[in-house]
């Protein structure tokens, strides 16, 4: 025979698997397990801006920031997202004067490439 207890406990187990299935599901965050699946990318690349040197010095700086885009969007096959130091660093010596090379690191999410300065 078998106690009144075990058969109000498997009473209250067997009526409560679906409850029980539920809590489980609501304490593991969807957006976690993507989170995890997915790792973010993260690659470093020197970008040469001596071409930018044959603009006009009107248009140099701007050029500078357009070569960057394409260059990591040829390299990563995604869109790409310039951070304000990048910005600021490729117009830091003015519109004559941008810097030869850059080196920035990029990190991958999704369908999106952020652009970093490395110093």
């Amino acid at each position: 025979m078998v106690p009144a207890e075990d058969i109000k406990a498997g009473e209250k187990t067997a009526e409560k698997p679906g409850e029980e299935k539920a809590e489980e599901k609501q304490s593991e965050k969807p957006g976690e397990a993507k989170a995890e699946e997915k790792p973010k990318i993260e690659r470093i690349y020197t970008i040469p801006l001596g071409d930018v040197y044959n603009q006009p010095w009107t248009k140099r700086a701007r050029k500078a920031v357009r070569m960057v885009r394409e260059f990591l969007q040829r390299h990563t096959k995604k869109d790409v997202k310039i951070d304000n130091e990048v910005n600021a660093f490729l117009w830091s010596r003015g519109m004559k004067h941008p810097p030869r090379k850059i080196r920035v690191g990029v990190e991958i999410e999704d369908n999106v490439a952020i652009a970093r300065l490395i110093k």
